[in-house]
């Protein structure tokens, strides 16, 4: 499993200002991307790679706080100027991320100590 990593440009609202984030989805942002997607009867992510970005966007964004638990996704949308794939910092295309070569790649479970010790 990869972790996502995006480069999001926000415009501020009300302003042609912009801010910008680096995040880090992930299987729970993905998830969310899938249960969303099927509500609303959007592509999946093969088909609207772009649209798929964003959504895990807005998603890791959300869990972080760095933006506001009012916001919709559509809002979001709408405030997304860029949202760009990357790869050791570097932009990939949305093709390269969903052939997996962007993102990190994410152990699916950490060793611990032993059942009963």
């Amino acid at each position: 499993m990869k972790r996502m990593t995006l480069a999001v440009e926000l415009e501020r609202e009300g302003t042609d200002d912009t801010i910008e984030y680096t995040v880090e989805g992930d299987n729970r942002d993905m998830v969310r991307f899938d249960l969303i997607r099927a509500r609303k009867g959007w592509p999946g992510s093969s088909d609207a790679p772009i649209l798929w970005a964003t959504v895990v966007a807005y998603f890791a964004l959300l869990r972080s706080g760095s933006i506001p638990q009012s916001e919709t996704v559509e809002q979001f949308i709408d405030r997304a100027v860029n949202v760009t794939y990357l790869k050791d910092g570097e932009p990939v295309t949305p093709e390269q991320a969903i052939a997996g070569e962007s993102g990190d790649d994410v152990a699916p479970f950490t060793p611990g100590a032993e059942h009963g010790s």
